[in-house]
């Protein structure tokens, strides 16, 4: 099964190089890793905007948001 699924993600093009095969699921994990951040970091920052009682405040935990890494 292994081996089929190797096979079809070479013929769907998601594997470009053998040779390269390792790097290439290190830069796909690596880009996972960076989304699931992104998207519980948007959670923690919906419920921070949520709990915002002013537009003052609202506009800090915008400012706050668009500036973490």
């Amino acid at each position: 099964m292994f081996l089929l699924g190797l096979l079809a993600a070479r013929y769907l093009g998601y594997i470009k190089s053998w040779r390269q095969l390792r790097a290439q699921i290190r830069l796909a994990m690596e880009r996972r890793r960076r989304m699931l951040f992104t998207g519980a970091y948007a959670r923690v920052a919906e419920w921070e905007v949520e709990r915002c009682t002013s537009g003052e405040e609202f506009a800090g935990e915008l400012i706050h948001a668009f500036e973490a890494p």
